[in-house]
């Protein structure tokens, strides 16, 4: 349900607790250390968090986060996830979050693959009618994506984040699937 091919040795799927913990892990720890403005915790406080961490976030509990991971032979190598709202008034948009590719892979369309798989996914869930994400403002490569996918920005945060003392803005985005 979730493959898509994105080259001859690249699949996206539903990552899973039993299987991709550990690698999840890895990728989350990386993702924190490469972009450190673009993700909420440090490399130390994901490196402080055990695997058992990681495992129970890759739920397939309904209401639950969402993520997808990309492969290539075996490797994760890029993920993204849908964070869905919690009560009636908010049941119908969910958030894109935790979007990384790793460096070595860009450029290979995965970050387009990966979120074209998950607005893919929310257009399948009949409650859902637009989804959410915020971008730090120096990631220029990301914001044109987003754009191209049908997302516009509708408000910036000012220093949304602070990385060493440096303040980062985020766009805050939406698509209406």
């Amino acid at each position: 349900m979730y493959n898509l091919d994105v080259a001859k040795n690249m699949n996206i799927r539903r990552l899973k607790a039993s299987i991709d913990a550990q690698a999840f892990r890895e990728i989350r720890i990386e993702s924190s250390r490469e972009a450190p403005e673009s993700f909420r915790a440090t490399e130390e406080e994901m490196r402080a968090k055990p695997v058992d961490v990681f495992r129970n976030q890759l739920s397939d509990r309904e209401g639950e986060p969402l993520f997808i991971g990309a492969f290539e032979e075996g490797r994760l190598v890029g993920v993204a996830a849908l964070f869905f709202e919690e009560g009636q008034k908010l049941s119908h948009k969910a958030t894109v979050g935790s979007v990384f590719v790793t460096p070595s892979f860009r450029t290979k369309g995965i970050g387009r693959a990966l979120m074209t798989e998950l607005i893919k996914i929310a257009k399948q869930d009949r409650k859902l009618e637009r989804l959410n994400l915020t971008v730090s403002t120096t990631d220029k490569t990301a914001i044109k994506l987003y754009e191209s996918l049908g997302f516009s920005i509708f408000g910036t945060e000012p220093r949304a984040a602070l990385v060493n003392g440096k303040g980062y803005d985020e766009h805050h985005m939406q698509c209406t699937l």
